[in-house]
C-alpha cells in the first residue's frame, strides 16, 4: 500500500496562524521506506508543522526494516484529544501490512476516516456552490455589458422604432386594466435583454 494523504483545506480564521497539525498513522511492519521521504521535509518546516505519530496502540511500533518507534498516541488517545474540534490538517497513512492483517481492532480508525470523508463531501459541495455563485456572477455581469453595448447605439435617438425595441426588449406584459374613470389603473411591464430579472413597470 502507497502512502495517502487527507489534506483539509477548510479553515478557520482563529487557526490561520496556528501551526497544521499532521498526524502520522503507523502499525507494526509499518513501510518506514515511504514516510522517511516526506517526515524530514516536514519537520524542516516544524515552525509551520505539528507532527503527531499515532498508532493503533500506544505501545512500541516496529517498522519493516527494523525501526522501533513509541507514538505519541494511540487512535483512542488522538479521537479523545480531539473530541471537541476534530480538525485535523493532514492525515498521512503509511503503508504495510496492517492493511491486509486482522491484527487490529480499527474501528475507531475507521472513524476516523469516515470523519475526514465526511469533511472532504462538504469542502467539496462548498466548493461547488461558491463556483456556482462566481458562474452566475459571472454570467450577469457579461449580460450587463452586452446591455450597455447596445444601448449606446441608441442614446442620442429621438423616436423608438422596431429594430430598436426587438435588440433592447426581451417581451412586454400588458395587464388587465382595473378600475374606472380617472381612478382606471393599467399595468406594462418591460422586460430587457441582456438583464435577467431587470424590468421597467408602468401604470
Amino acid at each position: 500500500m502507497s502512502t495517502f494523504f487527507c489534506y483539509n483545506k477548510d479553515k478557520r480564521e482563529e487557526k490561520k496562524m496556528m501551526k497544521k497539525e499532521i498526524a502520522v498513522f503507523i502499525a507494526d511492519n509499518y513501510a518506514d521506506y515511504e514516510i522517511s521521504f516526506i517526515c524530514p521535509e516536514l519537520h524542516n518546516l516544524k515552525e509551520k508543522f505539528d507532527i503527531k505519530i499515532i498508532a493503533p496502540t500506544s505501545t512500541l511500533v516496529v517498522s519493516m526494516g527494523g525501526l522501533k518507534t513509541i507514538p505519541d498516541y494511540s487512535i483512542d488517545e488522538y479521537l479523545d484529544k480531539n473530541t471537541i474540534d476534530f480538525k485535523i490538517d493532514m492525515l498521512l497513512l503509511c503503508g504495510g501490512t496492517i492493511w491486509s492483517e486482522k491484527k487490529y481492532n480499527l474501528l475507531r480508525f475507521d472513524k476516523m476516516s469516515l470523519t475526514y470523508e465526511s469533511e472532504q463531501e462538504e469542502i467539496t459541495q462548498r466548493y461547488k456552490n461558491l463556483k456556482s455563485k462566481v458562474e452566475a456572477e459571472e454570467k450577469k455581469t457579461k449580460s450587463t455589458n452586452q446591455f450597455l453595448e447596445t444601448i449606446q447605439k441608441y442614446e442620442k435617438v429621438t423616436e423608438l422604432n422596431r429594430s430598436m425595441l426587438c435588440e433592447l426588449i426581451d417581451s412586454i406584459h400588458v395587464y388587465q386594466a382595473e378600475g374606472m374613470g380617472k381612478n382606471r389603473q393599467q399595468r406594462v411591464e418591460i422586460n430587457y435583454r441582456f438583464l435577467a430579472g431587470s424590468q421597467c413597470n408602468i401604470t
